[in-house]
């Protein structure tokens, strides 16, 4: 997945430094189950193979781990 020349690694490195509140990620329905997408929420960790979500629509829903090969799709 790549948004215009950047990779997904890079997109969401730049989302994370700029502090974006994303509007939706979809991820392959088996990474979450019961929850394909995730609103509401900001990139606060790149490592490796996966991120780390925050979500910041629902105060106090917490984190979520989210491995990169699972992410289909960035609604910003």
């Amino acid at each position: 997945m790549q948004r215009g020349n950047r990779s997904l690694r890079r997109y969401l490195l730049d989302l994370m430094l700029a502090g974006t509140v994303i509007t939706q990620v979809y991820v392959l329905q088996t990474q979450i189950p019961g929850e394909p997408a995730l609103t509401g929420v900001r990139v606060i960790d790149l490592e490796g193979d996966y991120v780390r979500f925050e979500f910041v629509a629902s105060p106090g829903a917490g984190t979520v781990l989210v491995v990169l090969d699972k992410i289909v799709a960035i609604e910003e």
